[in-house]
């Protein structure tokens, strides 16, 4: 989202079942803007986009990429969990 200045902010809309889908497929801050909350910021706008047009949104947690900034699976559960993401174990 050029708003928040995110060097990267990917999504595809899809349907599944006659239900809007959205998939965040890449978000990335850039290095000297980390810690601020921009990310936050851009997940909670698209959450209340979401809602608005009763979609679902899924994710996938990136593997380590210095590059990226992504540095833990882990930390990234906690930020999306944080945002009110559900973590889907494949049940």
């Amino acid at each position: 989202m050029q708003k928040y200045g995110l060097k990267d902010f990917d999504l595809y809309k899809t349907r599944t079942s006659g239900d809007p889908h959205i998939e965040l497929s890449s978000i990335e801050v850039p290095k000297d803007k980390r810690k601020q909350g921009l990310g936050s910021a851009a997940i909670s706008d698209l959450n209340a986009f979401a809602d608005t047009h009763k979609a679902t949104v899924t994710l996938s947690v990136a593997d380590k990429n210095k590059e990226t900034g992504t540095t833990s699976k882990n930390r990234l559960y906690k930020f999306y969990g944080r945002q009110g993401y559900v973590r889907n174990r494949g049940r």
